[in-house]
């Protein structure tokens, strides 16, 4: 599944710890640019204009399972939305996203 990752899954270092993998086998980090979201602590939300860096990169199912126990998905710390980043070559793709619940969304 691609995922596009902007806060503390940028970093190599703590995405191969929770997904408990070595940083040889971990997928390639694409940088990526969301289009008309911002950054809000430890969370992206629509506004038009603004933009968030980060990744994308094809994770394996284990890694995803892995990745929404991290983000707490079955306690609804975070949910799933569907994104469209920007890759260095220009190309948009699409892909999924960890947005918190609650304070900070719009929905």
């Amino acid at each position: 599944m691609l995922v596009f990752v902007y806060g503390t899954l940028k970093n190599p270092k703590v995405y191969s710890a929770v997904c408990k993998k070595n940083l040889a086998d971990l997928p390639d980090f694409k940088p990526a640019v969301l289009k008309d979201y911002t950054k809000r602590s430890l969370n992206i939300i629509p506004v038009e204009g603004e933009e968030v860096i980060g990744f994308v990169l094809d994770a394996p199912d284990e890694d995803i399972v892995h990745l929404d126990y991290y983000e707490g998905i079955e306690q609804d710390y975070y949910w799933k939305i569907d994104v469209e980043p920007i890759l260095e070559d220009g190309s948009k793709i699409k892909c999924m996203a960890y947005q918190m619940v609650g304070e900070y969304t719009t929905e």
